[in-house]
């Protein structure tokens, strides 16, 4: 999951540079440390004596001096370091937004972005080595320009800075950045920050927003009862605080602000492993090719996702397959298909053997071992059966096709209609269901006024149908907040025939044109109908293998 976070901390450069002050104070001369550390400072030490004829006033006097004169320096270096400028130049790496000062409280604050569970490892501890980097304790020491002085550099590594942040208790916020005209602004009281005091770290947060102002004209902290509820920054509003169930998020845009949370993966599950997929010219040119319509009549002939009963493919398809022999139906392994080289030799030559290495029965070890003779196979316990030639994709193809090609043809067709019939989309998306168990989402597409959760299956089936039924009541229930935005859609490439049983199912004026019956060239009926999910929700079901027809469905479904 993201965890964003608004953190307010505090830089605890006091404890780990009095001592070292005091040190100082020892090889410097009190005038020497005001004039290098705080030139600024309007006080004349020299006049002292001129207050009190007690020694041990003065001592206290200058004690206070000097105390007074720590607090301003390190006041100053800490609003060096943590100035935008000085951020601006070596933490743009870190997974921080934005940080902020508030004139008012001696905190600072940033906001986090983060896309892994050891939240700590990715802002706080990446913090704290920032600051490790810019060596308070050296930046000090130098100061003092005395080579008495500079010897305690050597202290300066970074066991020092352990305990150098305090950190208050973060709160998690959803969407980080969001558009103002989404919040009820005119409800928050306002206090005006002036830009120096606050970093935006633009490269993070063109994730989000590819139009955040360069130079901001106008910044300001919105509050509601003396607390934080977000930063007014001209158009955009960066959230303090959870605004989805709260007042201050207006009704009428919490569908969209649920849209930015998925777009954004605030819900997203970065603990899952995204697939490595190296994919062949040769399954780039397949793909491209099942987009035309010449090529899916052939395709629409494909048995177990793997080959084709035929003798002759058309010249377009023949250079995805090979030519091979299939056995299947052997008693002993009668759940088994093979699929062997089609021999050439026409004299007698083994082809196939298969040895159990471990031996469980009373049968031979030794289960097979196939000659090819003229048309047949012969095996001394099978005996002869008949050679059948299929064409098989090749292996490359037949990985691609049976674990990644349909969800990249919907993908495909998504993009190509997104624009026009939908305004955007996101695929592959993994997250967490309320119970924390994981969630795979093939694509979830946004219109105009829904949110459309949508499942690809290679073969479309009534098992896979009621699988996603029963995810899609689980989707229901967690996103209860835009119950009447939300829509199911499951598309198959193929129809397992038992679909016919829905044929009847949908009214004809309801019904594409071209679905529930044979098509010409098609050896797969397309199928499209509807089934409840509850008594407010249907699934939209169908199945097409033309890439033309794919797009002008969804089309469609998603207009209306």
């Amino acid at each position: 999951m993201r965890y964003n976070r608004f953190v307010s901390f505090r830089v605890l450069s006091e404890d780990l540079l009095l001592p070292l002050w005091n040190l100082t104070t020892y090889f410097l001369d009190p005038k020497d440390m005001l004039q290098k550390y705080v030139p600024d400072m309007k006080v004349n030490i020299e006049n002292l004596n001129q207050g009190s004829p007690n020694e041990e006033s003065n001592d206290e006097k200058l004690d206070d001096i000097l105390n007074s004169a720590f607090r301003q320096y390190n006041n100053q270096l800490i609003s060096e370091i943590m100035s935008p400028s000085s951020l601006e130049q070596e933490a743009k790496v870190l997974p921080l937004l934005m940080v902020f000062q508030i004139p008012t409280n001696s905190c600072l604050y940033y906001i986090a972005d983060n896309d892994e569970k050891d939240i700590k490892e990715q802002d706080f501890e990446m913090l704290r080595k920032y600051i490790i980097r810019k060596k308070l304790v050296s930046r000090m020491l130098d100061k003092a320009d005395s080579e008495q002085v500079k010897r305690i550099k050597l202290l300066d590594n970074p066991p020092l800075y352990n305990k150098i942040i305090d950190e208050d208790q973060a709160i998690l916020i959803e969407i980080p950045i969001l558009p103002a005209s989404y919040v009820n602004i005119e409800d928050l009281d306002s206090e005006d920050l002036e830009s120096g005091l606050v970093w935006f770290n633009k490269k993070r947060i063109s994730y989000y927003c590819n139009t955040f102002p360069e130079i901001p004209a106008a910044i300001s902290l919105k509050t509601c009862k003396h607390e934080n509820i977000g930063l007014l920054v001209d158009n955009y509003f960066f959230p303090l605080k959870p605004m989805l169930n709260s007042r201050f998020l207006k009704p009428e845009y919490k569908f969209d602000y649920i849209w930015l949370c998925i777009k954004y993966k605030v819900l997203y599950n970065f603990d899952h492993k995204k697939k490595k997929s190296n994919i062949s010219e040769l399954v780039k040119e397949f793909f491209l090719s099942s987009k035309d319509d010449q090529l899916v009549s052939d395709i629409s002939r494909l048995q177990d996702n793997l080959y084709i009963e035929s003798d002759i493919l058309s010249d377009q398809c023949t250079k995805y397959f090979d030519r091979m022999l299939i056995i299947e139906d052997l008693k002993k392994l009668h759940t088994y298909k093979f699929y062997i080289d089609e021999p050439t030799d026409t004299n007698e030559s083994t082809v196939l053997g298969i040895y159990q290495k471990v031996k469980l029965d009373e049968d031979y070890q030794l289960k097979y071992l196939f000659e090819s003779h003229g048309k047949k196979l012969h095996d001394k316990q099978e005996g002869a059966i008949e050679k059948k030639s299929v064409w098989v994709l090749k292996p490359k193809i037949a990985q691609f096709f049976i674990s990644n090609f349909f969800e990249q043809f919907l993908f495909s067709a998504l993009s190509d209609i997104k624009g026009s019939a939908i305004e955007d989309y996101v695929e592959n998306y993994h997250a967490q269901w309320s119970n924390s168990k994981d969630c795979e989402l093939d694509a979830i597409v946004k219109t105009s006024n829904n949110i459309y959760y949508v499942e690809a299956k290679t073969t479309l089936s009534v098992r896979l149908i009621n699988e996603y039924i029963t995810k899609c009541k689980k989707i229901i229930r967690d996103f209860e907040e835009i119950d009447g935005h939300l829509r199911f859609l499951i598309v198959g490439y193929f129809s397992n025939p038992e679909l016919n049983v829905f044929s009847q199912t949908v009214k004809k004026e309801d019904l594409p044109e071209g679905y529930n019956k044979k098509r010409t060239d098609l050896h797969n009926i397309p199928y499209y109908f509807k089934v409840p999910i509850d008594n407010t929700h249907d699934l939209i079901c169908f199945t097409e293998l033309s890439y033309a027809k794919l797009k002008s469905t969804l089309t469609d479904v998603f207009k209306e």
